[in-house]
């Protein structure tokens, strides 16, 4: 097996890899999009959903239904972000080079600078390697880690607060979904309308409140396919008794005007969110 992740080396999710497995051998890839291109039956992945100050990442959540991809487990790892670049004062900076997730992490930062041209990368790496190019006017916000004295301006920590994570899922091909069987349990479930009606999301939160279930989140997402029409991501969080969730699913299923996708049920690693 191999284990797809967001490269190259340096990037937090390539930490999370090798925090997850250090001796499995890793494919670093460009962009998420071609992390989960990557997934099939020789390869699973890490990707980064989460973020605690800039919620959650919608492109990773698109991709976990069009692809038929499955959670298997999830990681939290702590963040934080610096600036290195070509300038000699922050006034002299024309353009930063910032992940797009991280932008999100960083608005102090990036607000004190209105004049400057946000340049948008598909990982924390390709910012920095921009700014290693040595053009004038250019800086890049990288994960402090990879902080390097070695450029003319520099700071150190601007992420937007402290305690900042960022939450990684362990994903793999969709097939049978596996079960985790510990104590600590957490599963995500996508809920789409397939004949919207009044009460549709509340009959959805009924199920799980009759059986005393904990609600993580609830996100909506496009379905793409015409305007008002979502999916509803759905995670829960509960302790020993399997068979609760598994009696909400049930009855949810029940429902005509319902699709119901379980994504995964899994170790939960966050225990501020078990029942």
């Amino acid at each position: 097996m191999k284990l797809a992740t967001l490269g190259p080396i340096g990037t937090y999710a390539s930490i999370a890899a090798d925090i997850y497995d250090k001796n499995i051998e890793k494919l670093y890839l460009r962009s998420i999009n071609e992390v989960f291109k990557a997934i099939d039956k020789d390869v699973y992945a890490i990707i980064p959903y989460e973020n605690s100050l800039d919620g959650f990442v919608q492109q990773s959540m698109d991709l976990l239904i069009s692809e038929k991809c499955q959670i298997i487990d999830e990681l939290y790892l702590p963040v934080t972000f610096s600036v290195v670049g070509n300038v000699n004062r922050m006034e002299e900076i024309k353009r930063i080079f910032v992940q797009f997730k991280a932008k999100g992490q960083c608005l102090n930062f990036i607000n004190q600078i209105p004049y400057a041209e946000i340049m948008n990368t598909e990982s924390n790496m390709i910012s920095l390697e921009e700014v290693k190019k040595g053009i004038y006017g250019d800086v890049a916000i990288i994960p402090t880690h990879s902080y390097d004295d070695s450029f003319p301006f520099g700071i150190k920590d601007v992420t937007d607060a402290k305690n900042n994570q960022t939450r990684f899922l362990v994903i793999k091909q969709r097939d049978q979904i596996e079960t985790h069987k510990g104590n600590h349990i957490k599963a995500t479930i996508v809920v789409t309308a397939i004949n919207d009606r009044p009460g549709m999301l509340y009959d959805i939160l009924g199920c799980f409140y009759k059986k005393s279930i904990n609600l993580v989140s609830i996100v909506s997402r496009p379905t793409k396919s015409e305007i008002g029409k979502y999916h509803f991501f759905i995670e829960i969080a509960f302790d020993n008794n399997i068979h609760m969730i598994e009696e909400a699913i049930s009855e949810i299923k029940k429902n005509n005007d319902l699709k119901i996708i379980v994504l995964g049920i899994y170790e939960n690693k966050d225990q501020n969110h078990s029942n």
